[in-house]
């Protein structure tokens, strides 16, 4: 029965954090478009132009408008985008007979000299961030029932029989819990059960997991 140190998960998690943000870090900026004419602000134009020779950089009354008419084209774009890919969707899960796909499936579309193949394919979204804290968050100052700590905190705080008491008497924590690490203090170290701690990860996994929702993808294969 293999066990680690909650010290070494620990570090192996910000290690791992740091790796995912290293190259993220920099400026971001944002336009907010707070006034302007509302023939501006509203409309959505047929056409724009763009001039390959054009300063765009410069803040004028034309690049202005242009930048606002631009984002108005992409916006309209999106919903016709948005709508055609709705239809498209109902068609294809019609022509499969299905309503909620479990698994990635196909739909081809034949035409003169190219064929369209829609993929649909279930997507969850994990809120990682939660996930996160219910290992790692910190423990404030005083516990209370509604005390919100990460399992390696509770964890440290259970290295002597008081704290583990307090913890108890909160409820925050059960049988379960102690069931799935099955910790265990060795030279003042907390070390926990592998297979337990990979079954808590499984669960707020699950826990912090969204309802399947359908994706889509198009490819286009063209007839030699």
């Amino acid at each position: 029965m293999p066990y680690v140190s909650i010290e070494d998960l620990s570090a192996k998690i910000h290690q791992d954090l740091e790796e995912i943000r290293e190259g993220k870090e920099g400026i971001r900026q944002k336009i907010s478009i707070i006034e302007g004419p509302p023939e501006v602000l509203t409309s959505t134009p047929e056409s724009i132009s763009i001039s390959f020779n054009g300063n765009y950089r410069a803040l004028t009354d034309f690049n202005s408008s242009a930048y606002v008419s631009t984002l108005n084209m992409i916006k309209e774009g999106n919903n016709r985008v948005s709508g055609f890919m709705n239809m498209l969707l109902e068609d294809s899960l019609r022509t499969l007979e299905m309503e909620q796909p479990t698994e990635q499936v196909a739909v081809s579309y034949p035409f003169n000299d190219l064929t369209f193949i829609h993929y649909i394919n279930p997507r969850v979204t994990i809120k990682y961030a939660d996930m996160l804290d219910s290992f790692m968050k910190p423990a404030p100052a005083k516990l209370t029932k509604r005390s919100t700590i990460g399992d390696f905190h509770k964890l440290r705080i259970m290295m002597n029989e008081e704290g583990k008491n307090v913890l108890r008497e909160k409820g925050l924590i059960d049988d379960k819990f102690i069931e799935d690490y099955k910790p265990q203090v060795q030279d003042n170290f907390m070390f926990v059960n592998l297979e337990g701690t990979m079954h808590r990860l499984d669960f707020y996994q699950k826990l912090y997991s969204s309802e399947p929702k359908l994706g889509q993808g198009i490819v286009v294969l063209l007839e030699e």
